[in-house]
């Protein structure tokens, strides 16, 4: 997992299922840790949200290996190739 500081709060990071936005702290309006599944910040975006929170970054870094986040993130992906 490569993750790359974009500025305060909102980091893009790569691991083996592609490249996701983790927008949280300072960055979100409650503090808490969201994904995206994105290539940058500016499309960030209710449709590729993951819809999960987490109190932190590392429990975000951790929930995106587990199978429910890589197969949500494929049905996230397909749908928006669709559209």
């Amino acid at each position: 997992m490569k993750v790359l500081k974009l500025q305060e709060g909102v980091y893009k990071v790569t691991d083996n299922q592609g490249t996701w936005i983790a927008v949280g702290g300072c960055a979100s309006d409650n503090g808490k840790w969201m994904a995206y599944s994105a290539d940058n910040f500016n499309d960030c975006s209710l449709e590729n949200n993951w819809a999960v929170q987490f109190k932190t970054f590392k429990q975000l870094k951790e929930h995106s290996n587990s199978p429910a986040s890589k197969m949500f993130r494929r049905l996230s992906e397909s749908f928006l190739k669709r559209n």
